[in-house]
């Protein structure tokens, strides 16, 4: 058999193959790791300035009624140190909750949630950028089968 008559799955074409399904794997495996990566927020609510987790629990209403209550404990939580994060949700379910630094791009820190009561969730942060910063909690909640994400402000403290 000529080498133009083996077609693609001979020699480098097999290799190449090998080489693509062993990446899509890679990516798909990902994928369902790390949903993060694979699903965005079908909405997102803009960032109230006004409603900062830094002077205590912040409320915020999706435009379907629901509405999200957060607080931080402390309220100024401190770089690399760990702290309470408290999440309720009147009229839907807390995913989690995301922490990045506002207007810049410094990457991204999340905290699991569980529940702990009706439409009480608990978790715990921890921030890991130094220095003061201005950052934004973003919560993840379902809210009548679709995602919203739902952001607050609040100050970081530096690493103490």
């Amino acid at each position: 058999m000529s080498a133009a008559a083996a077609g693609p799955f001979a020699g480098e074409g097999r290799a190449m193959l090998l080489g693509l399904a062993l990446g899509i794997g890679v990516i798909a495996l990902m994928l369902v790791r790390f949903p993060v990566l694979a699903k965005k927020a079908d909405h997102i609510l803009p960032l109230d300035p006004a409603c900062t987790l830094s002077t205590g629990e912040c409320t915020r209403t999706l435009p379907d009624g629901t509405e999200i209550r957060m607080r931080l404990d402390p309220d100024q939580p401190a770089a690399l140190k760990p702290f309470d994060v408290d999440v309720r949700v009147f009229g839907g379910e807390a995913i989690r909750v995301e922490f990045a630094v506002r207007d810049a791009d410094g990457g991204l820190d999340q905290a699991p949630l569980e529940r702990v009561g009706p439409g009480h969730w608990q978790g715990q942060g921890r921030l890991s950028w130094c220095g003061n910063a201005a950052m934004t909690a973003t919560a993840l909640v379902d809210s009548n089968g679709r995602e919203w994400r739902v952001p607050f402000a609040f100050e970081m403290e530096p690493a103490r």
